[in-house]
This record gives C-alpha cells, sequence and structure tokens, in this order.
C-alpha cells in the first residue's frame, strides 16, 4: 500500500451533545444533510458567537508537598498506529457489522478502518468525512480536528478513537446516526489500494 499523505492531529472529546451558538457547517452527503457545529463535536473549539470567556489559571511552579511530574514522552505515529484495531471483514479484531451495530461498544478505543470518502466538509479548521466502508454503502463519520489533503473519491485509513453515534437529519429533517470516530491520523491510499 502506498501513502500520498499522512496527517496528524491533536486527540478530539466527543460528548453527544448539541451546543448551541457555533459556526455551523454543513456537508452534503449524497442526498443526506449533515450539520454540525464544530463545538457540538468538540467542546473545546470556542464558539464564534459566544462573548463569555474564561480564564484558566495554571501554577508555574509545583508546590514543596507534591513532587514534579515527569515529562512524558510523545507517542510516535508508528507506535500510535500499531497500537489500534482493525474494523473489518469477518477475520479482523473488529467486525466492521459489530461496530456499526454497536458503536457504543467500542467508544475510546483505538481503531483503524479503511474506505472511500463519500463527501468531506472543512470547516472553522475542522473535517468531517463521510466515509464508505462497504460495497452496500454502509458509512461512518471521522472527525479530524484540522485540514488534510484528502477529497471525495480517496481511498483512505482513519486511525483514531471510537467516539459512539453522531446524529444528525437528512434532508427530509428525518434523524440519522452514524459511528463516529475521532481521527489521530488520516492516510491517503493510491485508489484502491
Amino acid at each position: 500500500m502506498e501513502e500520498d499523505r499522512v496527517s496528524q492531529n491533536a486527540d478530539a472529546d466527543f460528548n453527544g451533545k448539541k451546543v448551541g451558538g457555533a459556526v455551523l457547517a454543513v456537508i452534503i452527503l449524497g442526498g443526506l444533510y449533515l450539520g454540525f457545529a464544530p463545538a457540538q463535536i468538540n467542546p473545546s473549539i470556542p464558539s464564534k458567537k459566544s462573548a463569555a470567556t474564561e480564564t484558566i489559571t495554571t501554577p508555574t511552579s509545583t508546590p514543596a508537598s507534591e513532587p514534579a511530574a515527569a515529562p512524558v514522552a510523545a507517542e510516535s505515529k508508528k507506535d500510535y498506529i500499531a497500537s489500534t484495531k482493525k474494523i473489518g471483514g469477518k477475520g479482523s479484531p473488529i467486525y466492521y457489522k459489530e461496530f456499526l451495530k454497536n458503536p457504543g461498544k467500542f467508544t475510546d478505543q483505538r481503531l483503524n478502518i479503511r474506505g472511500r470518502i463519500m463527501a468531506i466538509e472543512e470547516s472553522d479548521n475542522q473535517t468531517v468525512i463521510q466515509l464508505q466502508i462497504t460495497e452496500k454503502l454502509d458509512t461512518i463519520i471521522a472527525h479530524y480536528p484540522g485540514t488534510v489533503k484528502v477529497y471525495d473519491g480517496d481511498w483512505v485509513t482513519v486511525y483514531g478513537e471510537g467516539k459512539g453515534v453522531f446524529e444528525g437529519a437528512n434532508r427530509m429533517g428525518a434523524s440519522m446516526s452514524w459511528p463516529i470516530i475521532a481521527a489521530k491520523y488520516v492516510v491517503k491510499h493510491a485508489s484502491g489500494d
């Protein structure tokens, strides 16, 4: 498999609740309308409409009664990818049908899944990808807090953590839900490799 582009991001935090006052990004998904607010997917993203600010004070030194914490080494891309469980066919560690049926079971687990991008939308330095994972058009949502050089129709593997279900509405207003992964890496492959 040839890797054309690798992207990395910071961890994302999904809480599954709508947060008002955020800029609305819209993604058109093959006839589906999926609206999301960046703060809805990652509450640490400030709303552009919010006038309230919060000040967080961090101590500049460690009190004498507490020993200083040892610096934590950053995990390498190779180690992170090796720690993920593959979602795929019947021989894979996680069978894709189980993931689609019960995505909450895999919340906060490190996962990887391969598929073709059906739709992609970037807004406020956030990327949401609808990824087709089967020929039957089964899809998941991947959220990448940053931008990534992939496009509709590209084949990618997403490495990240399961975050349950993302809920939205189709153009007719019906509720829809998709399993969601907080992507740490998005790796583009040559077509279909």
